[in-house]
């Protein structure tokens, strides 16, 4: 099975980044790296789900707060078929 291009990726970034920043309150669409990883894991988990029925895209993002470096993971969900 084929799924989709870029259009694709992007659609499920797009939703990535809105259930992070409903889950953990802050917005890693403005963070270059976090977005790189998100992408990067988005892609992996569109070609798992070419050969497989249910995957997950977990990631860790990097925040720098007033103490210092705050690390936010979080497992942004399951996709299946």
């Amino acid at each position: 099975m084929h799924l989709g291009g870029e259009d694709f990726d992007k659609a499920m970034v797009n939703y990535c980044v809105h259930k992070f920043k409903k889950r953990q309150k802050k917005d890693i669409s403005k963070n270059a790296r976090a977005m790189r990883r998100l992408q990067v894991a988005c892609e992996k988990a569109k070609r798992d789900l070419s050969s497989t029925t249910k995957t997950s895209i977990e990631i860790e993002v990097a925040f720098v707060s007033w103490n210092g470096m705050e690390w936010n993971g979080m497992e942004l969900g399951s996709f299946s078929l």
